[in-house]
């Protein structure tokens, strides 16, 4: 296991905080006020850093030593992905660009806007990375060989987000959902990474609980993996899968995931005439009963192919109904995750970050 998420272990009455009770302050503390301040600046206000960042056994008097100060400091760099140096000095830095992680982003969109999720994200992945239980198989089939595997052995017609989700967790790709960023931050559509240890991870961002949209997105960053696209120790950060992009590598992505999950590079649906969100959804079951392909997946190609996303939303509100694509990704990484190797302050930030609870 990481060597680094091992420390993270810590008893309710750490020393830290038995010597921080006691009101003992070292002149050599940096400020913790400053640094605060300065975290603030990047985005990280106090009230995040109090619910999201920092572990339940964590209290303000810590930071009165200088070895509770550094401890804090180390916290907030394990969880928040910013440089450890200035944060042993007091004060926070932006993180610099890392060579092998590409954004592709919405036009308009700077990488720095995305880069705070994108580090937050990436410390969840490397947790994650650090605690899966099955071994990394060496090579994936094609698109299309997973196609025709997943909807053998699947329980509908089609491929779904949980067959797919078990097939990935199987081979020793974990998925994980979150969207707990601090508050103004950009959220990237999903991310495809490779730890440091080697081991890809899927974490998925986007603010829907509808499981066409987050099965599309899963098998966009299966593609990026499949393809070579992510190096070790880097990721690809895709901002807006709504949006066109004429990128290759994106294309190819985008192609990779619509034949795992249609059999089809594109199915091209454009259905003629105006449309209404109860209209699109019935033509979407019709296509879905006569060619075995998911009603929802066809109606975000619809509107992929036409650029009407109101109309192919709210045609998948209706086909999937109080669907829950969030639960269904916890239940699935709740059995994937050694819980047995992970420390209680990871546990702890885990459920609070992805919403995963160990089995009961």
């Amino acid at each position: 296991m990481n060597s680094s998420l091992k420390s993270q272990t810590r008893s309710r009455s750490s020393p830290s905080k038995r010597k921080a009770a006691k009101g003992t302050t070292d002149s050599r503390v940096p400020s913790w006020k400053a640094l605060c301040l300065s975290l603030s600046e990047l985005g990280f206000k106090r009230g995040y850093l109090n619910d999201t960042v920092l572990p339940s056994w964590w209290v303000p008097e810590v930071v009165n030593t200088r070895n509770g100060f550094l401890e804090t400091a180390m916290l907030i760099h394990r969880r928040t992905g910013l440089p450890l140096a200035p944060l042993f000095s007091g004060r926070a830095e932006a993180a610099t660009a890392q060579p092998n992680v590409r954004f592709k982003k919405s036009k308009g969109v700077t990488e720095d806007a995305v880069r705070t999720a994108h580090l937050i994200a990436r410390q969840v992945a490397e947790a994650v990375a650090s605690n899966t239980l099955p071994p990394i198989s060496a090579n994936l089939p094609s698109a299309a060989e997973l196609h025709s595997q997943l909807k053998e052995r699947g329980h509908q017609p089609w491929v779904t987000l949980e067959d797919l989700l078990n097939y990935c967790w199987e081979i020793g790709i974990p998925v994980v959902h979150t969207s707990k960023f601090p508050t103004g931050t950009r959220k990237p559509d999903g991310m495809a990474v490779c730890s440091q240890d080697g081991r890809p991870v899927i974490v998925l961002c986007k603010d829907s609980q509808r499981p066409a949209w987050l099965v599309f997105i899963l098998a966009h960053e299966l593609g990026h993996i499949a393809l070579g696209h992510v190096p070790k120790g880097g990721a690809v950060v895709d901002g807006n899968l709504e949006a066109a992009s004429g990128e290759e590598e994106e294309r190819q992505a985008n192609e990779f995931a619509s034949v795992l999950l249609t059999g089809k590079p594109d199915l091209g649906l454009s259905f003629h005439g105006p449309l209404q969100a109860g209209m699109l959804a019935r033509k979407a079951q019709e296509f879905a009963r006569r060619y075995r392909i998911s009603p929802g997946v066809a109606a975000l190609n619809w509107g992929f192919n036409t650029g009407n996303w109101p109309v192919a939303n709210g045609a998948v509100k209706i086909l999937e109904g109080t669907q829950n694509a969030l639960e269904i990704i916890r239940r699935s990484a709740a059995s994937g995750l050694d819980w047995d190797s992970l420390s209680e302050d990871t546990t702890e930030w885990l459920e609070c970050m992805t919403g995963i609870h160990p089995p009961r």
